[in-house]
């Protein structure tokens, strides 16, 4: 289950970063801390 997150965590995340032509580096790290804070969350959810 785990796998799929992640391939979906890159998936999305190579969408967003290319999606948009004017997004600087300081908000593409920013959305990417908080697709890993998301992944990190959804894990721990299915762990318990």
């Amino acid at each position: 289950m785990l796998e799929i997150l992640v391939c979906f965590f890159v998936d999305k995340f190579h969408n967003a970063k290319f999606s948009s032509k004017y997004i600087d580096q300081k908000l593409t790290w920013q959305r990417q801390r908080s697709f890993l804070k998301t992944i990190k969350i959804i894990g721990l959810c299915f762990l318990c």
